[in-house]
């Protein structure tokens, strides 16, 4: 039996739980339109082409349900946390990477493959010298850049750096989809100072819409996928 199988089974003994009936879940990457094979994972190499449902199913024998993690999170922002006052919510989670999603009316927005606004060119107008947004904003792209642990690089640097990136990346995001709110999480970590910062950086680029969305932060950190499982399972 597989570690995976006895957290499964020593929960459902904790929990008084004979059988799964359903799994909702989020993993990092891009899966097929079934949303069952892992197509794209930088951080899930191994699991690349796999059947992710089919092998989670195998393990429990219930109903699942997989998307991206960050469908899962903002559904969960959406619904219970920092976007529950809104119909179209823009959520962005910034930490290794760069990942965000789209809800609408309490539900993620229908995509033929899947959101990766972390994955988008900025910068430049020669294409060969455009950056990926990933790499400029995330901590793993200022570790690669700085030859450090995001917590080795001096926070002033560190904050300054990414919060400029940010404001490209999400001015761009914003117009791709209107949304009413922008809510930013992840381990980055900004606080409610840096986060009107970056809000009024967003502005000075923006100069086609003439009203802007609000900014929050994300209220549930590692806990955000979960309220979204829930969510979707009301649905």
């Amino acid at each position: 039996m597989s570690v995976w199988q006895q957290n499964i089974e020593e929960m459902k003994k904790r929990e008084g739980v004979d059988k799964i009936e359903l799994a909702i879940g989020g993993i990092p990457g891009t899966l097929g339109k079934d949303r069952n094979v892992l197509k794209r994972s930088p951080n899930l190499p191994a699991w690349k082409d796999k059947s992710v449902r089919d092998i989670i199913w195998d393990t429990i024998e219930a109903e699942v349900e997989i998307y991206n993690d960050a469908d899962m999170v903002g559904l969960g922002e959406a619904k219970y946390g920092a976007g529950t006052e809104f119909n179209i919510v823009m959520y962005l989670t910034v930490s290794t990477g760069i990942g965000g999603t789209r809800i609408v009316d309490g539900n993620i927005d229908r995509a033929a493959i899947g959101f990766e606004p972390g994955h988008q060119y900025i910068l430049g107008g020669d294409i060969d010298k455009m950056e990926d947004f990933e790499d400029l904003a995330s901590g793993s792209g200022l570790s690669k850049k700085y030859g450090k642990e995001p917590e080795e690089i001096e926070s002033a640097v560190y904050q300054s750096e990414i919060i400029n990136h940010l404001a490209i990346g999400i001015h761009n995001s914003i117009l791709h989809w209107s949304p009413e709110v922008v809510i930013v999480g992840g381990g980055i970590g900004l606080n409610e100072f840096e986060m009107g910062e970056l809000r009024n950086k967003v502005d000075k680029i923006t100069d086609i819409f003439y009203e802007m969305p609000e900014f929050k932060l994300a209220e549930f950190d590692d806990f955000g996928g979960l309220y979204g499982a829930l969510a979707y399972s009301k649905n």
